[in-house]
């Protein structure tokens, strides 16, 4: 082959390489999906605040994404409060030492799915998980950026440890959202739906109806939690802690009890005992004191 005849190849080659390139960088911007969000509303205070995110698939393909670490690690979150504070959340800070359960959502070609996110137990590393963002009453601004791991088909893989390239695709959005006054009719019509639901679910459905009860924060669900406890006690424990009252701390006693989850009434127990300092009815101290002194 002659010089002549090499420099055109070369330049070919050079040209397709380009235009590889090329092609590789336009397509991380391409809208897999579409993404809308949108809060339940209204929102009164003391309420679990709920956001509902929607994925359209927009390929002729089937695709699968990842929603990463307990369906939350493609997010990262920035929260303007209403009384000027900022928060941040990500689920690289994330205070948590369970199993790596990831979310993996597959869509086919026009596909949509709607997911549901409890915004309430998005938490930092230094903030004690019981303690709520959403205990204002007034005007939240959220910033939220979406980076999603997508691959064309089907997979049970984890997405992020597959080693064949995958795509992504980022965004951010902001949103506006309120949290009106209490209102103790609401509070209460809540507890009833949701305690009348829990009672005639299958119990596959059970789990997230638990959670959403034991997120209202307000003395007005100590009764539904109490009850609750005879069947859960691990989200009863935690909603009554989270409420925090005389009332609440007496209502763990039956937990301090259980025969259903031996560490949740461990929890329970050691709860009481750190926290007897600040009862302040004395017939309740006194009944709480009995509880966690008696061995049975």
């Amino acid at each position: 082959m002659t010089l002549k005849s090499v420099f055109p190849a070369i330049a070919l080659i050079f040209m397709i390489l380009s235009i590889s390139a090329q092609s590789s960088i336009a397509e991380t911007s391409i809208k897999y999906v579409t993404v809308s969000y949108k809060f339940d509303s209204p929102i009164t205070l003391h309420e679990p605040v709920y956001l509902n995110v929607q994925f359209q698939n927009q390929m002729p393909y089937g695709i699968t994404f990842d929603l990463g670490l307990l369906s939350k690690g493609a997010f990262d979150l920035q929260i303007d409060m209403p009384n000027g504070q900022q928060r941040n959340y990500s689920t690289k800070n994330m205070a948590y030492d369970g199993p790596e359960v990831y979310s993996r959502v597959y869509l086919a070609p026009k596909e949509t799915t709607m997911k549901r996110f409890l915004m309430n137990d998005w938490y930092e590393q230094d903030e004690p998980y019981f303690i709520s963002t959403y205990n204002l009453v007034g005007n939240y601004h959220i910033k939220i950026k979406l980076d999603l791991p997508i691959i064309k088909g089907k997979t049970e893989q984890r997405i992020v440890t597959i080693e064949r390239e995958y795509y992504h695709q980022t965004e951010e959005s902001e949103l506006d959202f309120a949290i009106l006054p209490r209102n103790e009719a609401v509070l209460k019509q809540r507890c009833d739906e949701l305690f009348s639901k829990w009672q005639f679910a299958p119990y596959r459905d059970k789990p997230p109806l638990f959670q959403e009860l034991s997120y209202i924060t307000d003395p007005i669900a100590i009764p539904y939690l109490a009850k609750l406890a005879d069947k859960e006690d691990y989200y009863a424990f935690f909603g009554l802690r989270r409420i925090g009252t005389d009332k609440a701390m007496e209502a763990m006693i039956p937990i301090t009890r259980s025969t259903h989850d031996s560490n949740i009434a461990a929890e329970a127990k050691k709860y009481l005992i750190q926290n007897m300092h600040k009862i302040q009815d004395p017939d309740i101290r006194e009944k709480i004191e009995a509880a966690v002194q008696s061995r049975y």
